[in-house]
């Protein structure tokens, strides 16, 4: 889907991130036929690591991410090209979510978004909205400007299980002026491989959590945005992970001792938060 763009003057860098399956003889004879592929193959070392293996690599003048098991609509780079500007730094679009017995479509469909592109100040007092529906999350719905990336040495976190996406994301908007948005969904998100957080017990579940949500908070006090709708959202939000947290150490997997589970519940339980 990527190869297959209609807009072709792209270079696609692959990380066969530590494949156990016919991955690296897959991507091998693609890269014999066409020259716009560059390859890397390495031990496991996590999405972190590969990402940033590939921001260190590429030349073009912009970056998108693409996940192994998703795909693109064939005009996504197309879309997102045509509609960035001069005063823009990032473009968002929709996406599709395909799961075993249905699909969830994600359009960007709200009122503020009634312009070619939106100024920072504008976008940020919308942050918890767009946070809520999952727009803003993801790196794979964006189109980056690879200027900003490294002048500034944004990179994904390879400490953090969860939450490195919008981390990463919270970073780069810190250096954006304004921000485009397509009314498409352009990006295919495979879901039928993703596990909820609580079927699997994560010893850092809760410490990556509120490293994310302490990040968030932070840059959206130093942006003066953190007050109404977008306080209410997030702290919903952290609610979800307080509850989320305390069922992961009950997993059968974590077999936590009863100190260990006093403990840990003590920790949760008094996160502070603003």
């Amino acid at each position: 889907s990527i190869l297959n763009q209609s807009y072709s003057n792209i270079e696609l860098i692959i990380v066969n991130d530590g494949s156990v399956d016919d991955s690296r003889k897959i991507i091998d004879e693609y890269s014999e036929l066409d020259e716009r592929i560059k390859k890397f193959h390495i031990d496991n070392s996590g999405p972190s690591f590969a990402r940033n293996l590939g921001i260190d690599t590429v030349t073009g003048e912009f970056i998108q991410f693409v996940d192994a098991d998703d795909y693109v609509n064939e005009n996504m780079i197309k879309e997102l090209i045509s509609t960035v500007n001069d005063q823009s730094d990032i473009v968002i679009c929709g996406y599709k979510s395909e799961f075993s017995n249905r699909v969830e479509l994600k359009i960007l469909d709200y009122d503020f978004l009634d312009k070619d592109y939106i100024l920072k100040k504008e976008f940020l007092d919308n942050f918890g909205v767009l946070f809520r529906d999952y727009y803003i999350n993801y790196p794979w719905n964006k189109l980056y400007r690879t200027r900003i990336i490294k002048e500034n040495n944004i990179r994904f976190d390879n400490s953090l299980k969860w939450g490195e996406d919008l981390i990463f994301n919270l970073e780069y908007f810190k250096y954006c002026n304004a921000f485009s948005l397509v009314k498409k969904d352009l990006y295919v998100y495979n879901q039928n491989n993703v596990s909820s957080i609580t079927s699997n017990y994560n010893k850092l579940f809760f410490e990556n959590q509120s490293v994310m949500y302490d990040k968030t908070i932070s840059v959206l006090d130093s942006e003066l945005v953190y007050t109404d709708r977008n306080k209410e959202i997030i702290n919903s939000r952290i609610a979800d992970v307080i509850i989320a947290s305390l069922i992961n150490l009950v997993h059968k997997k974590a077999k936590l001792s009863r100190n260990e589970m006093f403990y840990n519940i003590d920790k949760i339980l008094k996160w502070e938060m603003t």
